[in-house]
């Protein structure tokens, strides 16, 4: 995307828009740490910070305890062709209606009714997927995921009416963590926690978005506190994380690293090889899929580590040369 996008109105220059913004009235340095902690990267605050307080930038000065700009007028950025472009071509998919209302959408139509879509759905080719995805058009699907995604945002509990097919309808209340989407099977998933009645311990559970039946906010007497919620599912999975080596070849890392963007992973360089190693931690609940993603890059990654999903990546190419060479009846 940074190839795509011009860098003038990258993270950098929406990090300094909104400082700037909130410094009209006075900022402490507290707020602005506050600000590129939320909306930058580790080492924003290392090059950015500088050149805003003191640096060539000096958009702001201070007075007192608080920062102020010294610009005469809000910042302003019109958007560019392209990202017009970018916009119209995300109207088309379906996916978009859960994120904004009817009202939105129909507007943003008609500001966007002379604009070309960047791309179609029909440019590209999906290896692999799942034909059964979530019903985006659902109304009640909608409805349950705007709900769960104010529910992640404001930290609050809900009560879910869920369908299995191991127990049926049932309901209870939950903790939302965060709405996680598998690209390989076209659904969504909530990542969340809920109290065992037995050990009285909270447990982390995943739930599938097409099989909610109904969301609302719960009136549960005992809040699990957000930071609890946010350590279950961030510390340290059992599992040993996955080593793997990444080539150069054919734009590898950059398709890597957006494939498994939400994924927790390191990434370092090694110049005299020209190799990239990554270890990627992830739940074992995501092994198989993992997987699949995984052996879709073909000879461009190599896995090194654990031996276990080694061993399940030469299984299953051993599988496939086997149905190579099977004679077709």
């Amino acid at each position: 995307m940074s190839k795509l996008f011009s860098e003038l109105y990258g993270c950098y220059y929406g990090i300094v828009s909104r400082i700037v913004k909130r410094a009209g009235g006075g900022v402490s340095k507290k707020d602005i740490d506050a600000v590129v902690s939320e909306h930058g990267f580790s080492e924003t605050a290392f090059h950015l910070l500088p050149e805003l307080l003191d640096g060539d930038w000096n958009f702001l000065e201070k007075r007192g305890d608080l920062y102020y700009s010294k610009l005469d007028a809000q910042p302003i950025r019109p958007l560019t062709q392209l990202e017009l472009s970018w916009l119209k071509a995300l109207l088309s998919d379906p996916r978009i209606r859960l994120f904004l209302s009817d009202e939105t959408l129909a507007t943003l139509a008609r500001a966007l009714s002379g604009v070309a879509p960047a791309f179609d759905a029909g440019d590209f080719i999906s290896v692999d997927r799942h034909l059964d995805g979530d019903p985006y058009g659902d109304p009640a699907y909608i409805a349950n995921f705007r709900e769960l995604l104010k529910a992640c945002k404001n930290k609050y509990p809900v009560a879910i009416v869920y369908h299995s097919e191991r127990v049926g309808r049932s309901q209870r209340a939950y903790h939302p963590f965060k709405l996680s989407y598998s690209s390989l099977n076209d659904k969504f998933r909530l990542l969340c926690a809920a109290f065992n009645a037995k050990t009285q311990k909270l447990n982390k559970v995943t739930l599938n978005l097409g099989r909610i039946v109904s969301v609302e906010p719960s009136g549960l007497p005992h809040r699990a506190p957000p930071e609890i919620v946010r350590k279950l599912f961030t510390e340290p999975n059992a599992n040993p994380p996955i080593t793997l080596e990444i080539t150069k070849e054919r734009n590898a890392l950059e398709r890597f690293l957006l494939q498994f963007a939400s994924f927790d992973r390191k990434t370092e360089y090694d110049p005299d090889r020209g190799i990239y190693t990554c270890q990627l931690s992830y739940d074992i609940a995501d092994e198989t899929e993992l997987l699949i993603r995984i052996l879709s890059f073909g000879p461009t990654v190599k896995v090194l580590s654990p031996q276990g999903f080694v061993g399940q990546i030469k299984e299953r190419l051993a599988k496939q040369l086997r149905l190579m060479h099977t004679p077709q009846k």
